[in-house]
């Protein structure tokens, strides 16, 4: 079993004994290894039909309800240990097949997944190439029927937020990845997972680069399919 680091429980400690009025933050193990996830839990989500194939994929391990008291919690994620291209594959075809729109793919230039939500931290090393993460408007709908008139603490809420659409992030210095050979059908988002403060301290670093041009090709990609044009790539480095 992937645990979770001595970090998310040290602050779990420290958020407790502080006050109760910053509430109490905690993980639960949704999924395990070699153990399907029940329907039921599609059903109680309201997820889009295609998310369970997704979900129990044979190389799906463990899955995770970050929470923090008196929030939705309403965001699941799943690991994905993928072992080859075809793998790989069957993977974003499943996300592909989700019956809801955006499903997104976010590129992120780590190897492996760390903070997920509110104090939980995977243990590093834990060699994860993909992270399949998803919401639910039902929770949170129903998070937002019970707030006295959309407060939440200093917060604000003129309607409810928008759930997490179904996304898998891959993590692209795993071994897993060859980014010039990755094949994306169009009918995916596809999004740069990398923070300001990651290309502010590292802005010349060659993958942000691949990257960004990756995501651009894809768009331009859509929009040649919508428009039913061929329009010449834009390098975004002239």
């Amino acid at each position: 079993m992937r645990k979770i680091t001595g970090i998310a429980a040290c602050l779990l400690t420290i958020v407790c004994l502080a006050t109760h009025a910053l509430g109490i933050s905690s993980t639960s193990h949704v999924a395990h290894e070699d153990q399907a996830v029940a329907p039921s839990t599609a059903e109680a989500m309201s997820w889009p039909a295609g998310t369970m194939a997704l979900i129990n994929d044979p190389d799906r391990t463990n899955g995770w309800n970050p929470w923090f008291s008196e929030w939705p919690n309403d965001v699941n994620h799943y690991e994905l240990h993928a072992a080859n291209d075809q793998d790989l594959h069957r993977i974003i075809q499943k996300l592909a097949d989700i019956a809801t729109r955006p499903v997104v793919i976010k590129l992120n230039p780590a190897s492996e997944p760390s903070a997920i939500g509110f104090t939980t931290v995977l243990s590093e090393g834990n060699a994860t190439p993909l992270l399949f993460s998803i919401g639910s408007q039902q929770r949170i709908d129903e998070w937002f029927g019970r707030l006295p008139d959309g407060r939440f603490g200093v917060h604000q809420f003129d309607e409810p937020p928008t759930a997490l659409p179904p996304t898998l992030t891959l993590f692209l210095t795993h071994p897993l990845f060859d980014l010039e050979a990755l094949d994306v059908p169009v009918g995916i988002e596809i999004h740069a997972d990398i923070t300001d403060s990651l290309r502010e301290s590292t802005p010349d670093n060659p993958l942000f680069h691949q990257i960004d041009q990756f995501v651009l090709d894809h768009q331009e990609r859509q929009e040649a399919e919508i428009t039913g044009t061929s329009q010449p790539q834009t390098d975004i480095s002239e």
